[in-house]
């Protein structure tokens, strides 16, 4: 789907929504909802990060200005703790594109209001931040809005959200 500056990636068991200004102050905004009535595997993980890396080669240009993540789990089946481990070897032997890293200014997580959920979400986020490298501190918030308003917030008052090209939120 494509409608102006907003392109939606649909697949089985997540939706990725990228607004080429929708984040503050102009920049780009990518949201990454899992959604669905089962848990994702390891083979769902491939794919989804199949569809990320083709989304960053459609759309270099306006990714490469700088965007923020928001990864909103509140529709997230949880996998079972043992199949964890697999997902998270997905993410370290098919990271995301080193542009696409490159180019991400914050990253959100919204892990809804159960603390239960929020504390999953919170070690699967440390666990794929160690494969990654990730140098960004993701913040996590109870829903979209709470997190726009972080992102905004921080934007606000970190002056990191510049348009140019060249701030690198994951180390290579």
């Amino acid at each position: 789907v494509r409608a102006k500056d907003v392109v939606e990636v649909n697949g089985e068991g997540y939706r990725i929504t990228f607004d080429a200004t929708g984040g503050p102050g102009g920049i780009g905004r990518v949201v990454v909802a899992p959604r669905g009535s089962t848990a994702p595997t390891s083979r769902d993980f491939s794919k989804f990060l199949y569809s990320v890396t083709a989304l960053a080669e459609d759309h270099k240009e306006d990714l490469g200005r700088g965007f923020v993540a928001i990864f909103d789990s509140s529709e997230l089946v949880f996998p079972s703790m043992l199949s964890i481990p697999q997902i998270i070897s997905v993410v370290r032997d098919q990271p995301p594109p080193a542009s696409l890293r490159a180019s991400t200014r914050a990253i959100a997580v919204v892990a809804g209001d159960s603390r239960w959920n929020q504390m999953i979400v919170a070690n699967v986020v440390d666990m794929i931040a160690a494969v990654t490298k990730l140098a960004l501190v993701p913040v996590f918030a109870s829903s979209q809005d709470a997190a726009d308003e972080m992102l905004r917030y921080e934007a606000s008052h970190t002056g990191n959200f510049a348009t140019s090209v060249g701030a690198s939120a994951i180390s290579n």
